[in-house]
């Protein structure tokens, strides 16, 4: 809940041009991993199930995953800051994926609100989604 209060925080008083130097402390306070996702429509046993990276570049980063306190290789992950949850992140990127938002095709939202992170899991040095989070998306721009 603490990340999560920060995280929000974080995304009143963001602002692109100096995403670096907001975010890392927020990275470093919860030892975040960075994530990307490199491939939204693998496929595993007929099921989809998009495959994600961990990068060192916050501008990269597309995800953060937090380890969950004692619950071992279980992460809670939020969409990144650094990019607003447009077409391309919906389609491309692994967000409706990851997360259930009522997205409208077209439309960029630089805020949102996280209702709850989803769920990934890490073994063997692959990441997957446990069970999705649930984004509310805020102020849109055509």
């Amino acid at each position: 809940q603490d990340l999560l209060d920060d995280y929000h925080a974080l995304r009143e008083t963001f602002s692109p041009e100096r995403g670096e130097e907001l975010c890392q402390p927020l990275i470093d306070k919860y030892g975040l991993h960075l994530l990307v996702c490199t491939d939204h429509a693998a496929n595993k046993n007929g099921k989809t199930m998009p495959k994600f990276e961990t990068v060192e570049d916050v501008n990269e980063a597309t995800f953060w995953a937090y380890e969950l306190p004692g619950a071992q290789g279980l992460f809670a992950v939020v969409p990144s800051p650094m990019f607003p949850y447009d077409q391309a992140m919906h389609e491309e990127e692994g967000m409706k994926e990851t997360f259930a938002a009522r997205y409208e095709p077209g439309k960029s939202h630089e805020r949102l609100t996280v209702n709850m992170p989803a769920l990934f899991s890490l073994t063997e040095g692959h990441w997957r989604i446990e069970q999705p989070g649930i984004l509310e998306l805020e102020d849109s721009r055509p």
